[in-house]
């Protein structure tokens, strides 16, 4: 259950980055930089899709554990 604790951990890193690069995004756009506004929001895009990917690493994880033992209530709520 730790891995599935370090994989939620991981997909919070990579939404954080993708906010910050979104922000960053929008800064540029406003300052009129628009390769810059575009660049920043790709790597968003990047990190969403890295937090997608560990999202599915995690889904498996859950149904494997899920298979093998009943998590309590208020771990599934979290999970």
């Amino acid at each position: 259950m730790k891995r599935i604790k370090k994989l939620v951990k991981r997909i919070d890193d990579e939404l954080c980055s993708a906010e910050y690069y979104a922000e960053k995004s929008v800064e540029y756009k406003i300052d009129g930089d628009s390769t810059m506004s575009q660049k920043f929001s790709g790597m968003a895009a990047e990190e969403l899709n890295h937090a997608m990917t560990i999202h599915d690493v995690a889904v498996k994880e859950i149904d494997k554990v899920s298979s093998v033992i009943t998590p309590p209530a208020d771990m599934r709520e979290k999970w």
